[in-house]
């Protein structure tokens, strides 16, 4: 697998991962945010809360394992279909709140407090762009790193792609939080 595919993983990873435990460690506040975006009735919104997490982490979990060699690769296909799938579902969730003339004043698409604004598209457009990405490569791969870079510098030349799609992952992330929040009507805006 080339460059493209490992780098697809650990973005997937990073963003998956992140936002799972950004949202586990302040379940009651990620709660509070479906409630208010008003995306399931009231009853079930704990367990869309929790069906949000166990996507993030088990998604996130296959992608580190196929980085690692644990699993094998014909899961990629899979992991990253399902990657794509939650980025476009996300994008469409957000478009919607972003569309809504009253309601949500965040985005929850950030480990950090994020208002909700056009920027807040970005880590689902990323999830879904990279895992569409990754789907190419993981079918069509042009190279294999392990034959390509068989020699003494395999293992530096393997953590480039991993490294570049966390640092990526990572600015993707942030950039919701980065953001102002917009002005209300009260404010001037």
């Amino acid at each position: 697998m080339g460059f493209v595919y490992y780098f697809s993983l650990s973005c997937l990873a990073a963003i998956l991962l992140t936002t799972g435990f950004g949202h586990l460690v302040k379940f009651p506040v990620f709660r509070a945010l479906l409630v208010e975006h008003q995306i399931a009735p009231i009853r079930i919104v704990t367990l869309v809360a929790i069906f949000v997490l166990a996507v993030e982490f088990v998604t996130g979990t296959i992608a580190l394992l196929l980085i690692a060699g644990g699993l094998r690769t014909q899961f990629s296909s899979l992991l990253f279909a399902a990657g794509a799938s939650a980025g476009i579902v996300f994008l469409v969730y957000v478009r919607h709140l972003l569309r809504r003339s009253t309601g949500a004043t965040a985005c929850g698409c950030s480990p950090l407090p994020s208002p909700l604004t056009p920027v807040a598209m970005l880590p689902a457009a990323t999830l879904g762009l990279v895992s569409c990405a990754g789907l190419i490569s993981a079918l069509w791969p042009a190279t294999n790193l392990s034959t390509a870079l068989a020699g003494e510098h395999a293992s530096v030349l393997y953590a480039l792609p991993i490294l570049s799609g966390v640092v990526f992952a990572g600015i993707t992330i942030l950039a919701p939080a980065s953001m102002p929040a917009p002005l209300t009507t009260e404010e001037g805006g």
